[in-house]
């Protein structure tokens, strides 16, 4: 689950602008923004119109037609979106300063704002940075009696590195956890992160859950060590919530992690025990509650937190309780009968808008002792909470009841639609199932986010495990395993197709949340009970989900899954087949899987795409294999990829695959050295209208304004125009940004990193070098991790002897990935041209680089010595030149003359030297700071001495 937290008010304050004040808020109308003392309070758009529209006209009753045509202007509601919207509010809110609702429902009419506002003038607060999505779910805006549980939880962890918060379920282990993540995380450098575990499963269960909480990709053999190496120099807490179900894989990742990673600490919450040696326990206690009821007042029953959560939770969710002296002795024996667990409270609690206060003390009392002495197992507690989750089962109706049974089967967040369609797979009708998601709502059973522009529905852990429960007593849990398998598979679909139309972050905010609803259809499809051709057809359209919520790894594995399981199909799902392949092609190239089994996989692929009938559905395997034949260096059969692309393209009539076609040809010209055609072909590519290529032509896309702009600010340098490459490389780097993890590494690897080490902006390249690094090593991309050694090693060289080669880099430390790494690195270091990269520079084979392979084949020849190497430096520099001419390469042919000029020097030939390196000179009109212009520059100025 990825939320944002209330957030403080650093910063500069703004302008001065109008502010209602009410009670200790103050909201900004300008800024949208509700501020209680220094901290901002997360609210959706549509609570804050609501806010507004009813604190401007305080003690007025504003119907609920009228707050609707507010709200939804363009949109025909349901009236229960305004009352989940206003609940939201009130829970926000909290209580009035004598304890009077702030928004109170007027039967028949609307919702009046009941306490008093005040208009006036107040600085505005900062403007708010753009939320960091953060694993970090919502804490309740109020919490009751935790004050000395936190604060000794936030000092335990001041010298303990491992702390359990230990309880029963539902006495609060999480909201406590919350608390004091927020207090602590100023502490430490890179936060706090929250792990939920609720839903994890087996022995990798809860590292995998850590791996995606912090955005890494974790290697399959040994995914804890690649934990560790991304913690090892982060001062973080990590709180791990619900671990009593994988208590052995918890005490083994938290081990490792604390013997490897000194600045990492644990915040955990269990049932029981994690039973590390380092582990300090904090043994949480239910809520204080009156132990008698005699005799007592609303005024001393509000004393104790207990009494506190249930009448701010029963306000919240009825608009006529008031708490007087006449309910004190009701609510005492209500909180002393649930224990004053706060999740039971809260459960009950939203009952007494049905029921009233008096006659659920009475009817609460029997059902508790009639389910307490049902087992002689358990704590009481433990069996106080399953008491009031059976007793408000049981108050349901029919449909009711049966609709949550249902939901249990999301593993996280759904929708309205979802709902409905899992809700109403049988017997139930769509109305029925919104009403009762309604209801189902207004009891507590069901929790809503309301901060997005949709609401989306959750149960809790505890909620979701009961009416499990239920719904395999039902029978019917394996029929709606399969719905909701089938539902996600729609899903997916409907994703691929709503890709062309959403910027990827839209995306991702639409689609991102199904992570673990998707995860567990897969895991239902392949297991003893699943359907593997569903299982098979969910994998094919998730996998553009896992590469676009970089989970390369495990949908590479997922993908090798289904790829079994479609061997036994008969007939045979070609089509499915070539998918998964060519995703296994693709995330190959991102991965140490060797050149043979690369191979092996590419044939295998040629194979089938053989079978499949349809151009369209050959457009990703031709995509593939044209950037495999470009990786590898072989540029005859790249340019026959390319054409093959294109010509495939145009077969399939769509405006888009020639798109795609000529996004890969101007990158695979580019590539040959073919400067004007790809520069013509990137140019076209960018002024397509189209926001995206679908995703069934690329899974792994990267933004095209991305690739595009790195092809086009590659060929500037190349072609002499140093400064428009620096240019449009800044403007690349802002868009790979806004992107993603893959279009970062792309961009800096081939386009950033290279272009800054080649002007000599060390300062630049030293940030942009640390940057690929970082992200590689997060996200496991192993080619562009690779490629950073690389550049790292030439950096370090370059500071310690900037003009000496008298030191060789240690290559043996650098491995580059592929041919076309080898290639790049040896346009940044000399020491990387060997003989077989020599012979393919003089076989023309080096494409866009050949010239200046060709020229430090020739500085190769000087370093090494002997009575020819004059000779044949001169013919190296020489072909060099006469190379980059025919390719309108201005820089490399620079860096020849400048070689050929320095020996013409050395060979006492002033005039010779003087006429190479000033006529290529001449031809440049900007990049005069650059390293090569200064040193042909020096150089020239020394001939003239």
């Amino acid at each position: 689950m990825v939320c944002v937290a209330v957030t403080g008010l650093g910063g500069p304050r703004g302008p001065q602008e109008e502010t209602l004040v009410f009670g200790p808020f103050q909201l900004f109308r300008g800024q949208r923004t509700l501020v209680l003392g220094d901290r901002r309070v997360r609210l959706g758009s549509r609570a804050i119109d609501i806010l507004i529209a009813l604190s401007e006209r305080a003690g007025e009753v504003v119907t609920k037609r009228e707050l609707m045509a507010l709200v939804w202007p363009h949109s025909l509601v349901e009236e229960s979106n305004l009352r989940v919207h206003v609940g939201a509010l009130r829970k926000a809110l909290g209580e009035g300063p004598a304890g009077e609702r702030y928004i109170v429902n007027v039967s028949g009419q609307g919702y009046l704002f009941s306490v008093p506002v005040t208009r006036m003038t107040a600085e505005a607060p900062p403007p708010a940075e753009a939320p960091t999505p953060v694993s970090w779910p919502e804490a309740p805006s109020q919490i009751f009696g935790r004050d000395a549980a936190i604060d000794s939880v936030a000092q335990q962890l001041g010298f303990r590195r491992l702390v359990t918060i230990v309880g029963p379920a539902g006495v609060g282990k999480s909201t406590v956890a919350m608390a004091v993540g927020d207090q602590l995380a100023p502490r430490f450098e890179q936060g706090v992160v929250f792990v939920e575990l609720a839903a994890v499963e087996g022995d990798t269960g809860p590292t995998a859950a850590l791996a995606t909480v912090l955005g890494v990709s974790v290697l399959a053999a040994d995914p804890i060590a690649s934990l560790v190496t991304h913690l090892q120099a982060q001062s973080i807490l990590i709180v791990l919530d619900n671990c009593e179900h994988v208590l052995d894989p918890v005490a083994r990742l938290v081990e490792e992690i604390l013997r490897g990673a000194g600045g990492v600490r644990f915040l955990a919450t269990s049932r029981e025990p994690i039973l590390v040696a380092s582990e300090a326990l904090h043994r949480l206690q239910p809520l204080g509650f009156p132990e008698t009821s005699a005799g007592l007042t609303a005024d001393v029953a509000m004393t104790y937190p207990a009494v506190k959560l249930f009448v701010a939770r029963a306000m919240a969710g009825s608009d006529t309780f008031g708490f007087t002296d006449a309910d004190a002795s009701a609510v005492a024996d209500i909180c002393r009968r649930l224990d004053g667990l706060p999740l039971a409270l809260e459960l009950v609690a939203a009952r007494v808008d049905l029921f009233g206060v008096r006659t659920l003390a009475g009817e609460l009392d029997d059902r508790l002792m009639m389910v307490a002495g049902r087992s002689r197992t358990g704590q009481p507690r433990q069996q106080s909470i399953r008491g009031a989750l059976d007793w408000s089962y049981e108050l349901l109706s029919p449909v009711e009841a049966e609709t949550l049974c249902r939901f249990s089967v999301f593993r996280g967040p759904f929708s309205l639609e979802s709902a409905a369609a899992v809700g109403a797979a049988t017997e139930r009708n769509v109305p029925e199932v919104v009403d009762a998601v309604a209801s189902l709502t207004a009891k507590s059973l069901i929790a809503t986010d309301t901060t997005g522009s949709s609401i989306r529905y959750r149960l809790l852990h505890v909620t979701r495990a009961y009416a499990t429960e239920k719904l395999i007593q039902s029978g019917q849990a394996q029929a709606l395993a399969r719905v909701h398998a089938e539902h996600h598979r729609a899903l997916l679909t409907a994703a691929e197709h709503d890709w062309e139309r959403m910027t990827r972050a839209q995306w991702l905010d639409e689609y991102g949340h199904l992570i673990d609803d998707v995860r567990a259809a897969l895991d239902w499809g392949f297991s003893e009970v699943g359907d593997l051709a569903v299982g098979a057809a969910i994998t094919t359209v998730s996998l553009p989900f896992g590469f676009q919520l970089s989970l390369i790894g495990e949908f590479r594995r997922r993908a090798e899954l289904a790829l079994s399981a479609l061997a036994a199909f008969d007939p045979p799902d070609h089509l499915a087949e070539l998918r998964l392949l060519t995703a296994l092609a693709i995330t190959d190239l991102n991965s140490s899987v060797d050149k043979a089994a690369r191979i092996a996989v590419l044939a295998r692929t040629d194979a089938v795409a053989a079978k499949v009938v349809g151009a369209r559905y050959k457009i990703e395997y031709l995509l593939a294999k044209a950037i495999y034949h470009l990786e590898s260096g072989d540029l005859e059969e790249a340019v026959k990829s390319a054409a093959g692309l294109s010509a495939g393209a145009r077969e399939a009539d769509d405006p888009l695959a020639i798109l795609l076609a000529d996004r890969v040809s101007a990158q695979v010209y580019h590539f040959v050295g073919e400067f004007e055609r790809s520069r013509s072909l990137a140019e076209r590519v960018l002024r397509h209208p189209a926001l995206t290529i679908p995703l069934v032509y690329s899974q792994a896309s990267v933004n095209r304004r991305v690739s595009m702009r790195i092809i086009l600010a590659r060929g500037h340098w190349i072609e002499g125009r140093a400064e428009q490459a620096v240019q449009v490389m800044d403007e690349c780097m802002a868009m790979a940004y806004a992107d993603g993890p893959f279009a970062i590494c792309l961009a800096l690897g081939l386009g950033a990193c290279p272009i800054a080490l080649w002007t000599g902006d060390m300062a630049k390249a030293d940030v942009q070098i640390a940057e690929l690094l970082k992200y590689t090593e997060r996200y496991t991309i192993e080619r562009y991790h690779r490629l950073g050694q690389g550049f790292h090693a030439i950096a370090e060289r370059a500071r310690a002897i900037p003009d000496s080669r008298t030191a060789s880099l240690d290559i043996m430390t650098v491995v580059p990935a592929t041919q076309l790494q080898i290639e790049l690195l040896a346009t940044l270091d000399g020491d990387f041209v060997d003989d077989e990269l020599a012979d393919r520079a003089e076989r023309r084979l080096c494409g866009w680089c050949n010239p200046e392979i060709l020229r430090a084949q020739g500085e190769r020849a000087l370093r090494i010595g002997g009575a020819a190497a004059q000779g044949v430096a001169e013919d190296a520099f020489s072909a060099a030149i006469d190379s980059a001419r025919q390719q309108g390469a201005l820089s490399w042919e620079l860096r020849g003359a400048t070689s050929l000029a320095d020996l013409y020097a050395r060979q006492a030939k002033p005039d010779a030297a003087h006429d190479v390196i000033t006529g290529v000179l001449a031809k440049f009109s900007e990049g005069f700071a650059t390293a090569d212009v200064r040193r042909a520059t020096a150089l020239l100025e020394s001939l003239s001495l």
